[in-house]
């Protein structure tokens, strides 16, 4: 049974329904991809960082450094999630990229001193919790937004192997459904959005890619999810062999026939 929707089963379906119905339809255990949880990892230790002096900016060199961080939130993720396939990964090497992300001046000179998440009734607004209902689907969208930064402007953290450019930014749903989110929450927004891309190997600073989404490209996103969930409620759960990852990097291979 379907509780509800979010922006990752939203985009699980419209890449293949069949890998949808069996990670959220029938719940089948998948192992976690390790680039996933490191990315999480990376995540939590910025997150924290900024948390920790959105109140009090002066702070900022009395807080434990994210490097000395690093270690603890790599090891809580992967404790948080046992079932990792680590057949092309290791975790040491993970653990190595993660500490040379937290070197690079450049990273650590915006984190400390340009980024600061917006505070209400005293929290900053980190992981932020939406919840919200859109006309002609059986339930509801929740998700949780990275950061909202200090003049507003919403923002998700990435991890990534390749550079991300203006075009790709432009072109992720992710902003939408936040934006619907936080519009949800009563806080007003003006299509504004941002990504904090984080090159995972460690050896280039953080990119800062601001991007606008119209109010068309919203009500394309509610049509999109409308699609989806009556997808789901006629149970089309088709294969796609065209998806970029069907076949052997399918956590459902096994499961998955033509």
């Amino acid at each position: 049974m379907i509780e509800h929707l979010s922006l990752s089963s939203v985009k699980a379906y419209l890449s293949c329904p069949r890998l949808f119905r069996y990670k959220y339809v029938k719940k089948v255990p998948e192992l976690k991809s390790p680039w996933a949880i490191f990315g999480t990892a990376v995540h939590r230790t910025i997150e924290e960082y900024v948390s920790a002096v959105a109140n009090e900016p002066w702070r900022k060199d009395d807080c434990p450094s994210m490097q000395s961080r690093w270690p603890y939130h790599w090891k809580a993720a992967q404790k948080k999630e046992p079932n990792i396939d680590w057949s092309r990964a290791d975790s040491d090497a993970l653990l190595a990229d993660g500490a040379r992300i937290f070197t690079v001046r450049e990273t650590l000179r915006f984190v400390r001193d340009d980024l600061r998440a917006a505070v209400v009734k005293g929290e900053p607004l980190i992981e932020t919790f939406f919840k919200f209902d859109l006309p002609d689907v059986g339930v509801p969208i929740i998700g949780y937004i990275d950061i909202v930064a200090d003049d507003g402007v919403p923002g998700d953290f990435k991890t990534s192997k390749q550079a991300w450019t203006t075009e790709k930014a432009a072109r992720e749903l992710q902003p939408l459904v936040y934006l619907m989110g936080l519009q949800s929450l009563g806080v007003n927004i003006d299509g504004r959005f941002r990504h904090y891309v984080i090159p995972s190997n460690g050896y280039k600073p953080l990119q800062v890619i601001e991007s606008h989404h119209s109010a068309r490209r919203v009500t394309q996103m509610v049509e999109i999810i409308q699609n989806v969930w009556h997808s789901i409620e006629e149970e089309r759960f088709h294969r796609n062999p065209t998806y970029q990852w069907c076949g052997k990097y399918c956590p459902y291979v096994e499961q998955c026939q033509p």
